[in-house]
């Protein structure tokens, strides 16, 4: 993905951290509105000057913190996708 400059003025490097929100909908199978739902309740994200980024560790560790609030079906996709790339 590259470099991406925060709303702050920080350069991140995104290669294999950051996700884009659309790459985050594909990666849990959940809608734009879910996810900026998950957002307003504390799903860690960042702010570039052409959008939002999520570091997937960070996305992990929320998920696992918050399962009240995220139904048993993604935690399962989460799950699936997590073991999916460790054969990789």
């Amino acid at each position: 993905m590259g470099f991406f400059r925060t709303t702050d003025g920080d350069i991140v490097d995104g290669e294999n951290d950051i996700l884009s929100k659309y790459e985050l909908m594909y990666v849990l199978n959940i809608s734009r509105s879910t996810i900026q739902r998950y957002m307003k309740q504390g799903l860690p994200h960042v702010h570039f000057e052409n959008g939002v980024g999520f570091n997937l560790l960070e996305v992990k560790e929320w998920l696992e913190k918050n399962k009240s609030i995220v139904p048993d079906s993604l935690q399962k996709r989460w799950k699936e996708h997590r073991e999916f790339m460790r054969s990789k």
